[in-house]
């Protein structure tokens, strides 16, 4: 019976390792890409060569975003504000599975508060406020 109860006490501990090392390589990836304050920054790709920094705001009204498209050039950094009267988000498309480009997954952002992200590589960008995903934007990078 004695054995029995370490091996068991054995096998949990090792469920334990595992779930903190999956843990801690979710934090460490979450870090390259935000700091830890509500100014967040993030770069969502890699860009072999440096590329002038450029900001562009983007506000979050109760209505949506304004603008709800822009067009930029690689290295600009899209800045959200939250102006609205409440919480709002800013997600990747498509709702609700949010895939078509993580780094946009931002998360909420408090009324008052602002992220920021980086675009170094052209395409296009669509988002929407998981909250009010009738609430919409693109950015096209040139």
């Amino acid at each position: 019976m004695k054995s029995i109860i370490i091996a068991f006490v054995g096998v949990i501990l090792i469920i334990i390792a595992g779930a903190l090392t999956q843990h801690t390589d979710f934090v460490s990836q979450a870090q390259r890409f935000f700091t830890p304050s509500t100014q967040q920054e993030a770069t969502g790709t890699q860009s072999p060569t440096p590329v002038a920094m450029k900001d562009q705001e983007i506000s979050i009204t109760d209505q949506g975003f304004s603008p709800q498209e822009v067009t930029i050039t690689r290295g600009t950094r899209i800045i959200w504000k939250n102006n609205s009267s409440g919480l709002a988000t800013v997600d990747s498309d498509p709702h609700p599975q949010h895939t078509s480009f993580p780094p946009l997954n931002i998360g909420e952002i408090k009324t008052g508060d602002s992220v920021r992200l980086i675009f170094t590589q052209p395409g296009i960008y669509t988002y929407h406020n998981h909250l009010n995903p009738s609430q919409a934007g693109t950015i096209r990078v040139e």
